[in-house]
């Protein structure tokens, strides 16, 4: 008989979908302020430039976010290595679909280099995301192996270890002791995934309630926000000129990941009703294909980059405004992309193949892997 907490942990938990959704809306949001230009562009210091990084701020835990539910939905659950090959059939079909359509209408973008990186998105380390997560998925058994063998005080010291030795550490020293590339490493991603795994195992997002993890989560942005300003202060002082003081504002930063376990928190176990319910189960499994969409190469080079440097002719409101309702059109029409393209691999029967050629894989390999 499965025990009450197993139980729970095979329900659909549609808090978790909405935080997806989120996730996706924000991620842009960082995108448009950085790769659109605003934050490198602003006059440093000014009511503009700390009010762009106040919301830079409140979205960085997106990605930490997304690595710490890869944990939390996927403990207890059969590891799927159909679902890698259906990502990387999404992953080609984004990469060749822009490829072609910037080959009629901008044939002067599209070089020998840009047709390999279509071809082949892994090797050219397309999307930083993908690539990790890729890196990362097959480890996952032996990080399910661990989260399920190990007991709770076990788990505890090294999921305190972590965040030591990552996250604590390299933000107080500004450096990358652990060469966990700031966050941006499968590395990284393995160590949320298990950090996931065990908020789920123990079901720690119970033991407050949500207004409180919401609290906290906005003192973390706002200690994070806070900590640049100061670095910045100091080094106006010291060196004459307020260079950025990003360190408390990176995936690896206690705050930040402070903040994505607050969110993954407040909205764990989340009840929706009515046209709420029926727009999260419809964008939800859309999420991703938002990410492939607008961080595509060309897409990321030609249309992205510089996007955003308009804005600064504008108010600082009305600048923001701006980048909140880019950044919601971009998940809107990515969101829409996606469904075209999840449409066409159902006719095209795609997560049959990817499953069946799973099984045959499985069969090929498995007498030559765990051979005696």
């Amino acid at each position: 008989m499965p025990t009450e907490r197993e139980k729970n942990l095979d329900k659909h938990d549609e808090g978790i979908d909405a935080l997806r959704i989120l996730c996706m809306m924000m991620i842009p949001v960082l995108h448009i302020l950085g790769h659109g230009a605003i934050l490198y562009s602003a006059e440093p210091m000014s009511v503009r430039y700390e009010l762009a990084w106040l919301l830079e701020s409140m979205a960085f835990c997106s990605t930490n976010c997304y690595a710490l539910i890869s944990g939390y939905v996927g403990y207890g659950r059969r590891h799927k290595y159909a679902n890698i090959i259906y990502l990387n059939f999404q992953v080609l079909f984004y990469m060749l679909l822009t490829t072609g359509i910037f080959m009629i209408i901008r044939p002067e973008f599209v070089g020998k280099r840009v047709i390999l990186q279509a071809l082949f998105p892994f090797a050219f380390q397309t999307y930083w995301y993908y690539n990790a997560y890729f890196c990362m998925f097959f480890f996952i058994p032996f990080m399910e192996y661990i989260l399920k063998r190990m007991d709770r005080p076990a788990l505890r010291v090294l999921i305190l270890s972590i965040l030591i030795i990552y996250s604590l550490i390299p933000t107080l020293t500004a450096s990358d002791i652990g060469s966990a590339l700031n966050g941006n490493s499968a590395l990284w991603l393995g160590l949320l995934y298990l950090t996931g795994g065990y908020m789920k195992k123990y079901q720690i997002a119970k033991r407050y309630g949500r207004k409180k993890y919401i609290f906290i989560w906005l003192i973390c942005v706002i200690l994070a926000w806070l900590g640049k300003y100061i670095c910045e202060l100091f080094f106006n002082w010291y060196r004459g000129w307020p260079e950025v003081g990003f360190y408390t504002i990176q995936n690896t930063s206690p705050l930040i990941l402070g903040a994505a376990v607050c969110l993954l928190s407040a909205f764990s176990g989340l009840k929706f009703h009515g046209i709420l319910k029926i727009l999260i189960r419809f964008f939800a499994p859309l999420s991703f294909g938002v990410y492939l969409f607008h961080c595509e190469p060309l897409i990321w080079d030609h249309v992205l980059f510089l996007s955003a440097l308009p804005f600064l002719d504008d108010s600082v409101f009305i600048m923001l405004c701006k980048v909140i309702l880019l950044a919601l059109g971009i998940w809107f029409f990515g969101s829409l992309a996606d469904w075209i393209r999840a449409k066409l691999f159902e006719l095209a029967r795609a997560r049959e193949f990817c499953e069946n050629l799973e099984e045959i894989l499985r069969r090929r390999l498995e007498p030559i892997l765990y051979k005696k």
